[in-house]
């Protein structure tokens, strides 16, 4: 998914930042359904 793949990105770039902007992130993405998709690929991908 692109989306994860784009948060995912920047982790390395933000740092100890990177979880604040995150969540900022994913708050603004949309609907529920959507967020927890994005969230679980970002977890097998960061996984992974």
């Amino acid at each position: 998914m692109a989306e994860a793949a784009r948060l995912l990105a920047r982790r390395e770039q933000l740092q100890g930042a990177w979880l604040s902007w995150v969540a900022g992130e994913l708050y603004r993405l949309g609907p529920p359904a959507y967020v927890a998709m994005v969230r679980r690929e970002l977890q097998r991908l960061s996984q992974g």
